[in-house]
Parts: structure tokens; C-alpha cells; sequence
């Protein structure tokens, strides 16, 4: 008895350790042909963001991606798509320009089921939109009973495509369920929003659609497994900022945006670490969220306090370890550190460099002529500079990241918004400048 109650367990044992170990990871190639060398590639997933550029001469781009679970995640380029993997899965993308300069995408490797599916998704949205593509107002002149009864349509056609394919995992079935969900709020907030925007005569009441109101009460019945999805994780985003600080302060009158006031985002991590309302799931999903896009608002001072108050309280996040390795990226910025200098041309074409200008007190504005946003902050700091007029100390400078060859437009332009007797330096190279090296600048 003995003899064959060892085995058996021997048997057992040999039958379970030779299965083979899922990698947590994933391996995922994009190939562009005739790629745009000047366009940033970035793969993002959940726990990673990757950034690369291709040429003629190197046309793909090959990484892993730590997958430790199924998961949608991003890929940016002058495209963007969602895809889906999971561990131990491989994923190529390969990208082509029709005759009308149209995408075409087409998927290779053990991903390549769902990534179809997904594309499938993407057909059945823009066959809604060309349909109504004549109307005065596209689809959002449908009367909105028709609307919403197309948007349920287009999901049942998604849910039927998802049913319908061999070798759909249950796990990709879960997530589509919350991404299918999340679409179609959106789909429903489009509306509304259009609606109120464009369409709503002065004297007619606002769209306030219920299902809109009740979004996170809806949301927060989705277990973790909806995380995966990258629509449904925007939800979960959204709740730690614009919600969440409307329920905290009500100050609908300030005339500064809450979103551009420093003082209003550590107590809006506070109010969430309380707040009882949202699972504790979603809750550490939201604050490491919060935290990892902090100092984009409020700098690295404010935001590592923050952050290491996140870190204490959530030490087995799974984010943890790259949260601290990107705010060690900034402690060179923290207040009290030396400034990094850097040396450009004047519209004269001479050298100055920040250090020219020590002990003063200086405002850096980094912009370029095609940067819409930039030029709409000219009248902001125009107003600063009103109010500091009498300030001897205070110097403002102005950055263009412009091309080489958009120099000249460069100098018509300081003239024509005003900014002509202020310092100006052209940096140019874009994003390429080894001043957003310097000082971590990925936007404008």
C-alpha cells in the first residue's frame, strides 16, 4: 500500500512540475512601412510605457512587456490602437497607408485573435459613423432614442463577434464585458455633451442623462478583473480627479481652474484615501494613478510627499517600484537644486544661457509656433508680466523647440503675439532638445 501511495504521488508530482511556466511577459513587435522618422512610438500598458522611433532603415521595434495578468494596453503613434494580450503571449503590429493615406493594420502571433476582434470593434464603430457622416451634426443629429438604440446595437453586434470566435480565453471575455460597458457610457456622454454644446437651443434644458449621473455607481459593481480594460481603468482615473474634487469642494466660481491650482490636489488624495464609497480595489488603483501623474500638475516637491505616503501605505503595489524609480528621475528639479543651464541663439543670433541671468528670478516658457495651447498661455503670462512690471529681478524667457527650418516663422511670430522685447532663445529639435532632456519635458 505504501509502495503505491508513493507512486502516485511521484506520478502526481512528475505530471505537475513538467508543465511549462507562463513567462510574465509578453513580446510585442510593431513594424510601420515608410514610417515617419520625426513621429514618437510609445507602447503603454499598465506597468510600463516603452518609447521608441523608427526609419526606412529600422522600420520595427521588438520589446517585452511585463504581463503578469490579461491586459489591454496602447499603442501611440500618428495612430492610435488598443490591443489585448496575455502572459506568455507575442503580438506583432504591422501597419501600412493606403492609397487614401488610411491606416491598415494587420496582427501576427498568439494575440493576434483578440487583436482582430478589437479591429472588428473598431469597424463596426466607423460603419455607425459614415452611415450618419451627411447629417447636419453626424450622428448626434439622430434623435436621441435612435441613437441609443444603435450604440445597444453595435454592443449586442461586439458580444455576438467575441461569442462567436474559437479560443476566446474567459479572461478577454470578462475585460470586453467592462470595455464594452465603458463604450458605451462614453458613446452616451458624447452625446450629451454635443448635444449641450451644439445642438441645444438657449431657452432648452440640459441633457443630464441618469446613467451618466450614476456612472461610478455602476462602475464600482465591475470586480479587479475590469482593470484590464483601458477604458474602464480611464474611469477609475477620472473618479480621483474631476469627481472627487467636486464632491470635496463645490467651489464652482473660482475663477482660476481647479486643475491649475496647486493647493487643490493634496486634499483630493486625502479625500480619496477616506472616501468609503469606492471599493478598496479601485481605491489603490485610483490613488497610485493619482500619484503617478502628480507632478505633472504640482511639481516634485508637493508631489513626493505624496508619493511617499503611498508608498507606506501600499508597499505591494505593483506600481511601487517604478513610481520611485520616475520621481528619482525629478529630484535633480526639487526646489534648492541648482538649475540646469543650457545655452541657445537669441533672435540676433547670439549665445545667452539661463546662467547669464543668475540671481534673478526668471520664468521659463517652453513653447513652439504650432503649439496652439502655447500661444493661447500668452495672454496669461502677458497679465503676470502686467502685475510684475515694477520687479527689476524678474525675468521672462521664452523657448521655441520649432524645427531649424521654422526659424523665420519663429521671429514673425515673437512680433506678432507681443513677446518680441522679452528674451527669446530658439532651442529647436523639438522634443528631441536636449533641454527636454534636461528637464524631463514630454508635452507643451
Amino acid at each position: 500500500m505504501f509502495t503505491k501511495k508513493l507512486l502516485f504521488g511521484s506520478l502526481f508530482f512528475a505530471i505537475f512540475a513538467c508543465q511549462p511556466e507562463v513567462p510574465e511577459e509578453i513580446t510585442f513587435t510593431l513594424q510601420v512601412e515608410n514610417p515617419n522618422p520625426k513621429v514618437q512610438y510609445a507602447v503603454v500598458c499598465d506597468a510600463k510605457m516603452v518609447k521608441f522611433k523608427l526609419s526606412e532603415d529600422t522600420n520595427s521595434f521588438t520589446v517585452k512587456l511585463p504581463f503578469v495578468e490579461p491586459e489591454m494596453f496602447n499603442v501611440y503613434g500618428d495612430f492610435m490602437k488598443s490591443v489585448y494580450a496575455e502572459p506568455g503571449d507575442d503580438l506583432k503590429v504591422i501597419v501600412n497607408t493606403n492609397e487614401n493615406n488610411e491606416k491598415e493594420f494587420t496582427y501576427e502571433g498568439a494575440a493576434s485573435t483578440y487583436a482582430q476582434l478589437m479591429e472588428q470593434f473598431s469597424k463596426i464603430d466607423t460603419d455607425f459613423k459614415e452611415k450618419n457622416a451627411e447629417l447636419e451634426h453626424g450622428e448626434y443629429s439622430l434623435p436621441w432614442e435612435d441613437y441609443t438604440k444603435a450604440i445597444d446595437e453595435m454592443n449586442d453586434k461586439k458580444t455576438e463577434a467575441i461569442n462567436n470566435t474559437e479560443g476566446v480565453s474567459e479572461a478577454f471575455k470578462n475585460i470586453a464585458k467592462a470595455e464594452l460597458w465603458t463604450q458605451n457610457i462614453k458613446a452616451k456622454n458624447r452625446f450629451q455633451s454635443y448635444y449641450n454644446g451644439n445642438i441645444k437651443g438657449e431657452d432648452a434644458e440640459e441633457m443630464n442623462l441618469e446613467e451618466i449621473e450614476n456612472i461610478y455607481v455602476d462602475a464600482f459593481k465591475f470586480d479587479t478583473s475590469a482593470l484590464a480594460s483601458v477604458s474602464f481603468r480611464s474611469i477609475i482615473r477620472r473618479y480621483a480627479l474631476s469627481y472627487q474634487f467636486q464632491k470635496m469642494s463645490g467651489d464652482d466660481d473660482n475663477e482660476i481652474p481647479w486643475y491649475s491650482r496647486q493647493d487643490a490636489f493634496v486634499p483630493i488624495y486625502k479625500a480619496l484615501k477616506v472616501d468609503d464609497s469606492i471599493p478598496t480595489y479601485f481605491k489603490e488603483y485610483a490613488l497610485e494613478s493619482f500619484v503617478s501623474g502628480l507632478i505633472g500638475f504640482v511639481g516634485i516637491d508637493i508631489a513626493d510627499e505624496i508619493r511617499k505616503d503611498f508608498v507606506n501605505k501600499y508597499p505591494g503595489n505593483n506600481k511601487v517600484e517604478s513610481l520611485n524609480a520616475e520621481y528619482e528621475k525629478w529630484s535633480s528639479l526639487k526646489s534648492g537644486e541648482p538649475a540646469i543651464d543650457f545655452t541657445y541663439e537669441n533672435v540676433a543670433g547670439k549665445k545667452e544661457s539661463l546662467s547669464d541671468y543668475y540671481g534673478k528670478v526668471i520664468y521659463i516658457d517652453v513653447w513652439a509656433t504650432w503649439c496652439a495651447p502655447c500661444v493661447s498661455e500668452f495672454k496669461s503670462s502677458k497679465k503676470l508680466k502686467a502685475r510684475l512690471a515694477d520687479a527689476e529681478d524678474v525675468v521672462f524667457i521664452y523657448v521655441s523647440l520649432d524645427d531649424a527650418d521654422k526659424k523665420d516663422k519663429w521671429k514673425i511670430d515673437l512680433e506678432m503675439h507681443g513677446l518680441d522685447k522679452d528674451v527669446n532663445l530658439f532651442a529647436g529639435g523639438g522634443f528631441d532638445s536636449p533641454l527636454c532632456d534636461s528637464y524631463l519635458i514630454e508635452g507643451i
